[in-house]
């Protein structure tokens, strides 16, 4: 029950933020993007890596398909996750090696991706999104 009701306390957070998101979005949108210099001076009570924090939530990036999706930076991304194996160190990175040398024997994955890169950076292009 209290579970429960909690989870339903954080969904909600989770969308008023992003409402927020979207609203800081849309004040600072310029033609190239969202202007960062005038949202820095707006928000200069906030730390440089709350800033930094606040801007990558800004980015969007639309995928081969068309849609649109806000999306943190890679650094961001690894800082955030959780180690979801209980594996060392040295298999890890022989996992890694391993999946290295799979997909450089396989380069139609690549190239599938390559299309599909060049096909979103055209969405975003005519979308009018840097």
């Amino acid at each position: 029950m209290f579970e429960k009701a909690l989870n339903e306390g954080y969904e909600e957070i989770e969308t008023l933020e992003e409402d927020v998101l979207d609203w800081v979005a849309e004040a600072y949108e310029t033609e190239d993007g969202i202007d960062l210099d005038a949202l820095k001076e707006d928000f200069s009570d906030l730390s440089e890596e709350e800033f930094t924090e606040l801007s990558e939530a800004l980015v969007k990036h639309v995928s081969a398909t068309g849609q649109i999706n806000k999306r943190q930076s890679r650094a961001v991304r690894s800082r955030r996750a959780v180690s979801t194996t209980g594996m060392s160190k040295t298999a890890l990175k022989m996992r890694a090696r391993k999946a290295a040398r799979s997909k450089k024997r396989n380069p139609a994955g690549l190239r599938m991706a390559k299309k599909r890169r060049i096909k979103a950076l055209k969405r975003r292009k005519s979308m009018g999104i840097k």
